[in-house]
């Protein structure tokens, strides 16, 4: 059981129930394809079936799952090209012209903002959200191919986040920076950033 000092919403209540393991020699494609059966048997066994209906959408559970990256989901809903390099500005006016007025000019909140606000209420299959930029994730391992984002997955289903995964992060010394530059955005205000211990 999981207590956390929150608000009491539709989608979140300060007492759950979460599974949280760590796999040895895997990393965060391994844990996609460990995410889908569970939630196939579940389906099977206490449903019947594998389409369900959610409120007023069907969700079908048809494996494979959809790979989203964060940016490309970005993308799609801005109707502009986003990547980690973007500039806010940009990112800002092309939120406004979809009715999302945005008060910061931080690139990282904007992301996230934008993100929750025009993306996830899309995710209405199943749909792992991928490739996250590196400022969201402190304890992900970076992408080989691109340092800006890490080996991490968020699994949605009918607009709510089921999965959150990625691959540990095991250098100490990016560890360390990411964990400083943590600490220097607390000092800065941003209260959801973590202390350095």
């Amino acid at each position: 059981r999981n207590f956390r000092n929150e608000g009491v919403s539709a989608q979140h209540n300060p007492e759950f129930t979460m599974l949280e393991f760590y796999q040895a020699y895997a990393d965060y494609g391994d844990l996609m394809a460990l995410t889908e059966p569970p939630f196939l048997h579940l389906a099977d066994t206490l449903a019947g079936a594998r389409e369900l209906r959610w409120g007023e959408d069907t969700i079908s559970l048809a494996t494979p799952w959809r790979r989203l990256p964060f940016f490309e989901g970005l993308s799609e809903r801005l109707g502009v090209t986003v990547t980690p390099g973007t500039d806010p500005e940009t990112i800002a006016r092309a939120a406004a012209a979809k009715g999302l007025e945005h008060g910061s000019r931080d690139r990282v909140k904007l992301w996230k903002d934008v993100f929750e606000e025009l993306v996830e209420p899309t995710l209405v299959q199943p749909t792992f959200v991928t490739d996250f930029p590196v400022e969201l994730s402190p304890l992900a391992k970076k992408k080989a191919e691109d340092p800006r984002l890490v080996d991490r997955f968020e699994l949605f289903v009918g607009r709510r986040e089921l999965a959150n995964a990625y691959s540990e992060l095991n250098d100490p010394v990016d560890q360390r920076e990411r964990f400083v530059q943590q600490a220097a955005e607390r000092e800065r205000g941003d209260d959801e950033a973590h202390w350095l211990d």
